[in-house]
């Protein structure tokens, strides 16, 4: 048993060995340039790159913070179809789809009740008046619809 374990660990120490004496790999499309000044612009387009995509993604979640009460929004892709006259059909993408990013906006059922000439202006909510209890009704009427269970109205 114990000549196993030897055999074994002297198998794995020579694959280590010859594994760790091969050359270093050619250098790929994926490895970045040698100039430092070619480096710096290549970084500058990807910051660029970031940065707008960043941005487009605040501008997303604005949308979504701005109107999600009132509205149902949904980004969607419209995909023509290729163009009739293509210049280079040869070149890369040169039959792809033109794609429009946009937005949808669907309403969703917004309920509301104005009080014109309420007494007591924006505090007329009190209850020191018939208009006061009678829209408070109205407002745990309105809320024991959407609450489970509904709770009983006094």
């Amino acid at each position: 048993m114990h000549n196993l374990y030897l055999a074994t660990f002297l198998l794995l120490f020579v694959s280590g060995a010859l594994h760790a004496q091969t050359p270093p790999a050619r250098p790929t499309a994926s490895t970045p340039p040698v100039d430092l000044a070619e480096r710096i612009r290549l970084l500058e387009e990807n910051l660029r790159f970031a940065n707008q995509s960043l941005a487009k993604s605040v501008d997303d979640l604005l949308w979504y913070q701005k109107l999600g009460d009132v509205a149902i929004i949904d980004k969607v892709r419209y995909d023509s179809k290729p163009p009739h006259i293509i210049k280079n059909p040869t070149g890369q993408g040169a039959s792809n789809p033109v794609v429009i990013p946009a937005y949808t906006f669907v309403s969703k059922k917004f309920e509301y009740k104005i009080y014109q000439d309420a007494p007591g202006g924006h505090s007329f909510n009190r209850l020191d008046t018939k208009l006061a209890r009678d829209s408070r009704e109205d407002i745990y009427r309105f809320l024991a619809r959407y609450l489970s269970p509904p709770a009983a109205i006094r």
